[in-house]
């Protein structure tokens, strides 16, 4: 795969007297997170949604009519880790891969006895369960803190959430 560049490099294998030339490839998968020769995380996205929708598939023709505390143990413990595996390496930025990552969350909370006629919001907080944004967010935030080595810090003074788009950015104040 070549990443950054469009020189035609080609790369050979030499053994015994006979050389073979290696393929070129656009994306690979490596430890279970496609990479795409332009570092877009679309591919991985795609990817993630679908095996988090496999298994909730599975789950919807297993299980008819879930209370609440059930869902939320099939729900946290077999589909959202499909969707957050790896993703610190692979964070998606573009709203499309968001929303599409969000859309599976949005369909699993449909499962929910007497909460299929709510909003989407509404079956958020009647379940607390927060998005997978937010939980990004929250995420990359706690590394943050880690890796700083600070226990009792200001961290107005490091971070501050930039509320004048609608995504969740964090600026650096210093």
């Amino acid at each position: 795969m070549h990443i950054g560049h469009s020189v035609d490099t080609r790369y050979y294998i030499e053994q015994a007297a006979k050389k073979w030339e290696l393929q070129s490839v656009t994306e690979g998968k490596d430890l279970g997170v496609v990479i795409s020769n332009d570092l877009k995380v679309s591919r991985q996205c795609i990817y993630a949604a679908g095996k988090a929708n496999k298994v909730l598939g599975m789950v919807r023709r297993q299980f008819k009519n879930l209370d609440k505390t059930s869902f939320l143990i099939l729900y946290k413990g077999f589909i959202r880790p499909h969707l957050e595996y790896a993703i610190q390496s692979w964070s998606p930025y573009l709203r499309k891969d968001i929303d599409h990552l969000e859309r599976v969350q949005r369909r699993a909370t449909k499962l929910v006895k007497g909460l299929t006629s709510l909003s989407y919001e509404k079956r958020h907080q009647d379940l607390q369960l927060t998005s997978l944004e937010k939980r990004r967010l929250r995420g990359d935030l706690i590394e943050v803190f880690l890796v700083t080595g600070k226990e009792h810090m200001d961290y107005s003074n490091l971070l501050q959430l930039d509320d004048s788009r609608y995504d969740t950015r964090v600026t650096n104040t210093s």
